[in-house]
């Protein structure tokens, strides 16, 4: 290599540390660049993406996954996963190890699966390659600049250390108890956000299944043909939820008659290290940003000849990859938002902290999945969106579902930045420890 950085003074103190290579310790390491194009299922053999990865390397058991049958998984044998074995994503955000839990999986094209050799410890060195100390030698080994990248001899060469059992152990150990903590908070807080579905639909006055299971077989006559007439949208969960809406007492209205504007972003693939901040699908969340991998751009919101700016009130929901997640604006903002983001300008602004939790209960969220367009990467368009139902309850309802579902987004964010402090503050002591201070 004879790019500078390669040979930064800290990374060579590093590589200093430790004679052994990623490839000592590795049985096999492998990934399908064709993994493209596959029907997904509903069930089965889940399928690990470099998404499905937090920045700490943990894959949320909580988390909804794509599965492939029995058949589609045996066409990429290579690439099987067990317990134990980690996962190393090669694009997006480079670096990111994850460590599989479940008995069986599969991974996509842009990670790469890695099996430690039986005599050496996994758990251990998925704990190394998350610490600084590890992120650091793989942010030295990427290549490229434009599009950042990872090899498998990239991988192969990271530097590793050579220690015995007694003190892997002792860094198992004093991470373990973190981690399990980490899970169960994160988990409590999801359950706090799963738990605006029942707010939702108990002060509506509602009375379907939030977890009902659509039926395999139905049949619709050609009189309850609308304009499509493909067998998904006539699913039994899809029709259920309308049918409910349209039978109850409330006031039911297009999503379309409460927007004043609605407009897609900006497209922009010229990242800076700093500038405007630019928002993409994965800085989107249901009631929040995810800001730590937020990208910067040069051009403001003043050099577009349509009006993207962000107003308070104003709604943000993604349209493509995980569509349909919807944040409020809460504050002026010059940020600037990805052509894959909508920003919806509504006609009355009172309503935005109700419909943002409409619009991410399962209400909405099952008829975006309805409306959506394309079959194995759905996405919403600007009609579809325009489309779906919208309850609309008396003023003192609205009130108190804001104010319930706030309450438990509040809890679910003090879990969150617990139990991030606390493994932050455990992957220090580690650090300490593989650096021998």
């Amino acid at each position: 290599r004879i790019d500078p950085a390669f040979y930064d003074v800290e990374i060579r103190l590093l590589r200093n540390n430790f004679k052994l290579k990623l490839a000592d310790v590795i049985e096999e390491i492998y990934r399908y660049p064709t993994f493209y194009g596959i029907e997904y299922k509903t069930e089965g053999i889940p399928v690990i993406k470099g998404e499905n990865i937090s920045k700490d390397g943990l894959i949320d058991e909580v988390q909804d996954f794509d599965y492939i049958d029995e058949e589609t998984n045996s066409k990429f044998h290579k690439t099987q996963l067990l317990k134990g074995d980690l996962i190393f994503t090669v694009r997006g955000l480079i670096g990111k190890v994850g460590y599989f839990t479940k008995e069986r999986g599969n991974i996509n094209a842009n990670v790469i699966k890695i099996r430690i050799k039986e005599d050496y410890n996994s758990y251990f060195y998925w704990l190394y390659l998350n610490s600084s100390i590890g992120q650091k030698l793989i942010q030295n080994v990427t290549s490229g600049q434009v599009q950042a990248t990872i090899t498998v001899d990239d991988i192969l060469n990271i530097p590793i250390p050579n220690f015995d059992d007694d003190k892997e152990d002792e860094i198992i150990k004093l991470l373990e108890s973190t981690y399990q903590s980490k899970v169960l908070k994160l988990q409590q807080a999801q359950k706090l956000v799963n738990g605006i579905d029942i707010i939702v639909k108990d002060e509506l006055d509602l009375n379907y299944d939030v977890n009902q299971t659509p039926k395999s077989v139905f049949k619709i006559t050609s009189k309850q043909l609308e304009e499509r007439i493909d067998p998904y949208y006539y699913r039994s969960d899809f029709v259920n939820i309308i049918e409910e809406l349209k039978s109850s007492d409330l006031k039911i209205i297009p999503f379309s008659n409460l927007i004043d504007k609605l407009t897609n972003g900006h497209d922009s693939r010229a990242y800076k290290d700093s500038g405007t901040p630019y928002l993409k699908v994965a800085n989107i969340r249901p009631f929040k940003y995810r800001l730590k991998d937020v990208k910067y751009v040069e051009i403001t919101n003043d050099d577009f000849s349509k009006d993207i700016d962000l107003k308070e009130d104003d709604l943000l929901i993604t349209r493509k990859g995980t569509f349909g997640l919807v944040k409020r604006v809460d504050e002026d903002s010059d940020a600037i938002i990805s052509s894959e983001i909508f920003r919806v300008r509504l006609k009355d602004k009172s309503l935005s902290k109700y419909l943002e939790v409409v619009l991410n209960s399962s209400i909405v969220q099952k008829q975006f999945d309805r409306v959506k367009i394309g079959a194995i990467m759905g996405s919403l368009s600007q009609s579809a969106l325009s489309s779906v139902f919208i309850p609309l309850p008396d003023e003192d309802t609205k009130n108190r579902i804001v104010d319930k579902v706030y309450k438990n987004i509040s809890q679910a964010d003090k879990l969150e930045l617990e139990a991030e402090t606390e493994f932050q503050q455990a992957k220090q002591k580690v650090e300490q420890i593989i650096l021998g201070k």
